[in-house]
């Protein structure tokens, strides 16, 4: 087939598949998986450089000196990559969406990498602290757009495997920390903790820029939203900063009221502005799915509970049982490799039609149980007695947070992937720090009793650590009945499958089906790609050449196609609805004689400037761009997936211009 010509820019442009290697199937497939490999690689370093620092701060204090850095600095090193890290999240995430999420993937590596250099070869705490902050805000870049660059990546059906691994390697990152870090520290110095993101980060930016392909919110609107960013930033600055400092000044304290009061205000202001705006930061209508908000809802209980086990699970081998952190690394080993080995299988689960819901809700019945029996785990305990509650909560992680994820972001258009993924991600880091902040005041309540009470520091603490699991396993229970009441019973994917349903054309047309990669020039001024299905044409038909199979022609609401090959040279199809019809890919999907399918799936072409406006469709069912059922205006752009399915498409002998709702009534449609 010759190569059709884009009006716009005067180009040649090849038909689908016809292309580089990496469009065709197999290439496609390596550059997923490829895709995978790299943002989970940068997910996994931002993660771990949560956790990894903790190991190494009384080597920091020793190398700087005890009496130069105070023990409230030392905590800083921790909190200032928290603080700014979960006060970015939102914000990180709308530019992923607005200037394309690759982008700031790449910009984010560039600010971590650079930021741990310094870190490692920091002369100063006050310099560590301050590059600490801007790691923090990298790392914010990095991990909401690594979840959105999955999402826009894979189909509905194929999402959940990606987003297994993904989560996978989150709970990887957040248990090797301490284990890592032991090792760096040990074998190496406590700037290695640092100098390690380096070679890391400098291969995933390079892959990136190989093998990851660019994705944005397709509107043309690129404004964001500076009143919402600056509400947003002040709410979760001040809400994190009073969580994390609630413990030092008193939970009493003016200071501590004062921020968290400064922080829930600023939060709620963020929701009333955002109802009032016409581009808003954050789409309020996403938390109309129940599912998004429940899983997000949830998502705060995980925190809570990962974060506190961490936290105090690290303190009991450490602080009772005695362990070096390198030891307490190795004891945590069990749990870090179940949430490895269970979260891609979970992810299929997902794929294949298990909703989340009972996944979530048995998740949660397994962390409770964990909890419970590290409960029963103190002073002249050893590892045996503490291996299956490890266990039991490497599979429960292994269930919640895979599928939370994917439930989270199952209602999200594509379009706001970045900022869906940056929600999910802000709540879930909100509930580890409301986690630590309220079981860290749980214990210090508990321990200072017993001291009061004549007894020791170290059986305080012992009896101070089972008290906390237990109120940990009751808000596990919490989340568990929040699951299994507002989240979906159906897997996301299943819910978006249209059913199999023919689509027969006869007697000898050959009809071209699927994804438009390029709108061909048509009449009456029309511009290629530019215009809205239904302003294309404004006369009674648009004659379509089947033998030259164009890529892709719009027709207007109420027109007819004229085939003009075969026997049925000369009739009319009545198109009763706005439709965009084109050449599939990769395949030519050309229907002959009987020929029937059951569904489609089309890929647009990477082409220069290739995209198709689409009418709003609500009406319609069985159509889906990248696995999102088409409600409003929307730009099909290069590496998208269309699904054509639940539509049928008939040709009848003296079929002139049946009735509104009859099955020859409706076209294939994008």
């Amino acid at each position: 087939m010759a190569a059709t010509v884009d009006g716009r820019k005067g180009r040649s442009i090849e038909p689908p598949g016809a292309g580089s290697p990496s469009e065709q199937p197999d290439g496609r497939e390596t550059r997923k998986r490829l895709t995978v490999a790299v943002v989970a690689a940068g997910a996994l370093m931002t993660t771990l450089d949560a956790t990894v620092v903790n190991v190494a701060l009384p080597v920091i204090r020793s190398d700087f000196g005890y009496l130069h850095v105070t023990v409230s600095e030392l905590q800083w090193v921790v909190n200032a990559y928290a603080l700014t890290f979960s006060a970015f999240l939102l914000t990180a995430g709308k530019l992923g969406d607005l200037y394309g999420r690759r982008r700031m993937f790449l910009i984010g590596m560039v600010l971590f990498v650079v930021a741990s250099v310094i870190c490692g070869s920091a002369r100063s705490i006050g310099v560590l602290i301050a590059l600490r902050a801007v790691q923090g805000i990298g790392a914010a870049l990095i991990t909401p757009c690594s979840l959105s660059i999955l999402t826009a990546t894979f189909a509905p059906e194929e999402r959940g495997l990606a987003l297994g691994l993904w989560s996978g390697v989150l709970g990887i990152g957040v248990a090797l920390g301490p284990l890592v870090g032991g090792v760096l520290v040990d074998q190496a110095s406590w700037r290695w903790v640092f100098y390690i993101n380096v070679p890391i980060g400098v291969l995933c930016f390079a892959a990136t820029l190989a093998w990851v392909k660019e994705s944005r919110d397709p509107s043309k609107e690129r404004a964001l939203d500076l009143p919402g960013v600056a509400i947003s930033l002040l709410g979760l600055f001040a809400l994190t900063f009073g969580l994390l400092k609630g413990n030092d000044y008193g939970w009493g304290d003016v200071r501590t009221i004062g921020l968290l009061a400064i922080g829930v205000a600023g939060l709620v202001g963020f929701v009333l502005f955002e109802r009032i705006q016409a581009r808003p930061m954050l789409p309020l209508s996403l938390f109309r799915s129940a599912t998004f908000a429940g899983a997000n809802t949830v998502a705060v209980f995980a925190g809570f509970i990962l974060f506190g086990e961490l936290f105090f699970g690290s303190l009991l081998l450490q602080s009772v049982m005695g362990y070096s952190a390198l030891k307490t690394g190795l004891a945590l080993l069990p749990m870090t490799l179940l949430i490895m080995v269970v979260s891609p299988p979970i992810g299929r689960l997902l794929s294949k039609g298990i909703g989340p819901r009972w996944i979530i809700t048995a998740g949660m019945l397994l962390l409770a149980d964990s909890l419970v029996l590290l409960s029963r785990c103190g002073y002249g305990s050893n590892f045996y007695d503490l291996l299956p509650a490890f266990v039991l909560s490497g599979i429960g992680f292994a269930f919640v947070l895979t599928s939370l994820t994917s439930a989270a972001l199952a209602g999200v258009p594509v379009r706001h992937a970045g900022i869906g993924s940056a929600v999910i991600n802000a709540t879930r880091q909100v509930g580890g720090t409301i986690g630590l902040a309220v079981t860290v005041a749980v214990s210090s309540a508990v321990v200072n009793s017993w001291v009061s009470a004549g007894r020791t520091r170290p059986d305080g603490f012992a009896h101070s650590f089972d008290v906390v699991m237990l109120v940990s396993a009751g808000v596990s229970l919490a989340g568990a009945l929040v699951a299994a009441v507002t989240l979906a019973r159906q897997s996301p994917a299943a819910a978006a499958e249209p059913k199999a349903e023919q689509l027969t054309v006869r007697p000898t047309v050959s009809w071209p089906v699927a994804a438009p990669s390029v709108v061909q020039a048509l009449p009456y001024g029309a511009s290629p790609g530019t215009e809205r299905v239904s302003q294309l044409l404004q006369e009674d038909m648009a004659r379509m050449s089947m033998t030259e199979r164009p890529q892709a022609v719009a027709v207007g609401n109420g027109l007819a196609l004229v085939v003009e090959t075969g026997t049925a040279t000369g009739k009319r199809i009545p198109v009763l609805e706005e439709v965009v019809v084109g050449r599939s890919e990769p395949e030519p999907g050309r229907l002959d004689g009987d020929s029937e399918i059951s569904r489609r799936h089309a890929s647009v072409s990477e082409l220069d400037s290739a995209r198709v406006l689409v009418e709003d469709l609500a009406s319609t069912n069985g159509t889906f761009l990248n696995g999102y059922r088409i409600l409003a205006p929307t730009v099909a752009r290069p590496g998208d997936e269309i699904r054509i399915g639940s539509t049928v498409l008939r040709l009848e002998a003296g079929s002139e211009r049946p009735p509104a709702g009859s099955d020859a009534a409706a076209a294939v449609r994008v």
